[in-house]
């Protein structure tokens, strides 16, 4: 029963509506895919449902981490979590800058955690951690193993906004 959530909002409101207000509505048809709705639906279930501690983690497409209708998602994952952890595989076959992809698809892909471990502050933007996996298939897969917990990555600090790109350097 998703109809009437949240006061009657549509499912995915909470991803469109800062996107609309920031006159980039054009860019909102790009948010209906099937993993948007994966991670709306598990941060609903996880943050919002019982407002308790959870990790929500998924290996989704990319595009989340800077497409413009994609903002109010990283708005909403920033005001969910105490911290955003971007763990970007790379992959596009289809681009200028084509890189392997651990997958056998087209798309690059990437591995996004968002960690609370206590009461969420929806005031204050979660810190946002990336790191960019560069080689070839093999390379990534295998420098991915090498990681256990969160701790043993060297991350870099990506943008703290609000509607700000999941990525460092603001690429």
């Amino acid at each position: 029963g998703w109809d009437g959530w949240r006061g009657g909002r549509a499912l995915l409101e909470d991803f469109s509506e800062p996107t609309r207000n920031a006159g980039r509505g054009g860019d909102l048809k790009n948010i209906y895919n099937l993993y948007v709705y994966f991670w709306r639906w598990a941060m609903w279930r996880v943050f919002d449902r019982y407002k308790a501690p959870g990790i929500v983690s998924f290996i989704t497409a990319s595009s989340y981490l800077r497409g413009p209708g994609f903002s109010g998602m990283r708005e909403e994952m920033r005001r969910d979590a105490e911290r955003v952890f971007i763990f970007d595989l790379e992959g596009d076959q289809r681009g200028t800058r084509i890189t392997d992809n651990v997958f056998c698809i087209t798309i690059p892909v990437c591995v996004g955690s968002m960690v609370l471990a206590t009461t969420p502050d929806r005031t204050t933007p979660a810190a946002s951690n990336y790191k960019r996996i560069i080689g070839t298939r093999e390379e990534k897969l295998e420098d991915a193993d090498a990681s256990r917990k969160f701790a043993d990555v060297a991350w870099s600090a990506a943008p703290s906004g609000w509607l700000d790109v999941l990525m460092a350097g603001g690429s």
